[in-house]
């Protein structure tokens, strides 16, 4: 980046925090933007360097302090599209290429989320029109719009002009949000001034933000063999299929076939590009925050979409100190994205503060909240909260969001908002980046894998980690292999044990990531010690259930063998596909890559193939070593054998982790589990 787009990047902060204190807002003074590095952080008072004080406030922030409060009238949501005359008609586009109802719409969703990596084409071709959230279809399109109607007219306009009023938002809304599409400008991008021969803004840095901007064979080479590699091809694909069918259904509406004008004076020419509207697209759906707006529409804010992801966590939580400390997840909402670092969001893993002679690591949170508001007005113009720094006299009028300090931050301090508790394949996808070692303190890994193990079978999301997280993705992978059995009663039984408190339904794991079973958590509690066993469990084995737990009858012993050998021949079905799935993602020349090369698409590639890999490998020692005690309650299926404890083969660890011990407890604790439960 040049001195001069330093500069731009900078100018376009103060532009934008101008534009929205003259519309009744207000930006901390304290506030600062560092355009080489893309980072908000706390200004440096001159005071500190001469300072003594160990006052941790003096120079910095206190905790509870409004940072930003963006009003209504700065926000661009669909209430900014619908008064505006190309708005309205995009409107009226997008509610005829909907599907006749809200359920038909919803079930093509699930559908799409749910639907095997062999059946893309299909899926194609029996989707509609629209192939992304109707709100995001709805923006891109319009900020593709403002960012070209810009551009078109070249403009040259005084600083006074960068901040039009509210009154020039329905005819003119690309100058009224100009500064903050400045914001979004990146890298070269903002035209100088007084140069008509700069007049374009660029946003470059966002045509290959994501992988489904990538070209097919660049897709190829990084992706293939991983659970992401078809949900990018068809996002690719469904993207230009949705520009196609919008843009027909709007000229045919708004225009004739000769250009000319039509009532509403809009034109052919009037209409988004698909490079702009594919830049915009990855602009929305990586800084877009749910519900904020008026209402409680998508929106998109100013300044607050600047700040950078950390992985964060409980706040004032505390945990035991293990392995390399990282930090648990927490959601202040359905965020979206920050800010861009080398081609995608900058994301970075949370260090933990190491409390002085103690065990333990204070997690870091987010440094700040954000939440509506409402008519939030105070008899003296200034709002509950504000600090004392120059604001504009502007009182802004109804609702807008209010970001506050979420702790005491020291002057220089680098302000990080966290997106939640999300896997790589879904940083990736939708924000295109990526973190090393996504895991959480209790050594539950981020890391969902999506995979279809089974033809013509709903994917399984596989997470390694404790089993209170893998041990029902493993039970519903190995469910998948069972062949029908000719004793009815037998099956039915040897299936409810095996899930005993899962959810069995024929919905895609994603659900549970939102919707936990009670029953399933209160059954894994009580796995913590052998003496939680219920009578019940033994019921498809014993003939007689009032018969002591050391009597089995012979019949009993049978099926007891019978269902042995069933389980074993479901899990070497399950080690085959593990194995099968875990060689198609080696072949991926970023399965081994050196991952020193930081912050670089090729590098986030490796991180998710590698993941994956371990994933699948944690598995697959589950599976083989659930298998290897099996054979042994072949040859003797007394009750203490039941019951002795598994040994897990440490050759078959190492495809794990080759120095992590709490992986091979959690691998122990799932193949433990199941043989409680099942025998």
């Amino acid at each position: 980046m040049t001195t001069a787009d330093k500069s731009n990047q900078n100018d376009a902060w103060q532009n934008a925090a101008t534009w929205i204190q003259r519309n009744g807002g207000h930006v901390n003074a304290l506030l600062d933007y560092d355009a080489t590095h893309r980072q908000v952080s706390i200004r440096v008072s001159p005071k500190k360097h001469a300072s003594t004080n160990d006052d941790r406030c003096l120079d910095g922030v206190k905790e509870g302090e409004v940072l930003l409060r963006i009003p209504d009238s700065c926000l661009l949501s669909l209430h900014s599209v619908e008064g505006n005359t190309f708005g309205k008609s995009l409107f009226a586009v997008i509610r005829s290429l909907r599907s006749p109802s809200d359920e038909e719409d919803a079930a093509r969703f699930a559908k799409r989320a749910r639907l095997n990596a062999n059946a893309v084409e299909n899926r194609l071709d029996d989707d509609g029109p629209l192939y992304n959230d109707e709100q995001d279809i709805i923006l891109a399109f319009f900020l593709a719009y403002l960012m070209e109607q810009l551009n078109n007219e070249g403009i040259q306009q005084q600083e006074s002009n960068s901040t039009e009023t509210k009154s020039d938002k329905s005819t003119t809304p690309w100058l009224f949000f100009r500064p903050y599409l400045e914001t979004l400008c990146t890298n070269s991008s903002s035209p100088a001034r007084n140069d008509p021969a700069s007049s374009r803004y660029s946003l470059k840095d966002y045509t290959d933000l994501l992988p489904r901007q990538w070209s097919i064979d660049m897709i190829e080479r990084r992706l293939q063999g991983t659970s992401l590699y078809h949900v990018v091809l068809a996002e690719k694909n469904g993207l230009i299929r949705e520009y196609h069918a919008v843009r027909s259904a709007w000229i045919q509406r708004n225009s004739n076939s000769n250009n000319d004008s039509i009532d509403n004076g809009l034109t052919a020419a009037s209409f988004p590009s698909l490079e702009s509207y594919d830049i915009m697209m990855a602009i929305v759906t990586s800084r877009g925050f749910a519900g904020l707006g008026y209402d409680g529409v998508d929106t998109m804010i100013p300044l607050l979409d600047l700040l950078n992801h950390v992985r964060g966590g409980s706040e004032d939580g505390l945990t035991a100190l293990k392995g390399d400390g990282k930090m648990s997840d927490s959601s202040d909402g359905d965020v979206r994205c920050g800010n861009t670092d080398e081609g995608g969001c900058n994301g970075s893993d949370a260090q933990a503060e190491v409390i002085p002679g103690k065990k333990y690591w204070r997690l870091r949170t987010a440094d700040v909240r954000y939440e509506r508001y409402e008519n939030e007005r105070v008899g003296d113009g200034k709002r509950d909260g504000e600090s004392s720094q120059p604001q504009s006299s502007v009182v802004g009028q109804g609702g807008g969001v209010k970001v506050t300090a979420a702790r005491d931050l020291l002057s220089g301090t680098n302000l990080h908002m966290t997106y939640g508790a999300k896997g790589n394949s879904t940083l990736l996808g939708r924000y295109g980046f990526c973190i090393e070692n996504n895991e959480e303190p209790d050594g539950s890994c981020n890391d969902a894998l999506e995979i279809q193990l089974c033809p013509h079978t709903i994917p399984i999301q596989l997470q390694r980690g404790p089993k209170s997280y893998s041990y029902s993705p493993f039970v519903q992978a190995l469910q998948l292999f069972y062949k029908e059995k000719e004793n009815a009663d037998t099956d039915h039984c040897s299936r409810q044990i095996c899930v005993e408190g899962a959810d069995t339904s024929e919905k895609s794991m994603n659900d549970e990531e939102t919707e936990r079973d009670d029953d399933l958590e209160a059954f894994l509690d009580e796995c913590e010690s052998d003496s939680d066993i219920g009578d019940e469990t033994f019921n498809c084995y014993v003939d007689d259930p009032k018969q002591s737990t050391g009597e089995i009858a012979l019949g009993s012993m049978e099926k007891v063998h019978e269902q042995i050998q069933s389980d074993i021949a479901a899990l070497k079905s399950l080690t085959t596909a593990l194995t099968d799935a875990k060689l198609r993602r080696t072949t991926n020349e970023f399965a081994y890559a050196d991952r020193t090369r930081h912050a670089t698409q090729e590098h986030y590639c490796s991180i998710l193939v590698q993941s994956e890999i371990k994933t699948l490998s944690f598995f697959l020692t589950v599976s083989k070593t659930l298998e290897h005690q099996l054979l042994n309650l072949l040859e003797d299926t007394s009750r203490e054998e039941l019951y002795s404890q598994s040994v897990i083969d440490m050759d078959d660890c190492r495809l794990v982790d080759c120095c992590a011990k709490e992986t091979t407890k959690h691998i122990l604790d799932i193949v433990n589990a199941f043989l409680t439960i099942r025998y």
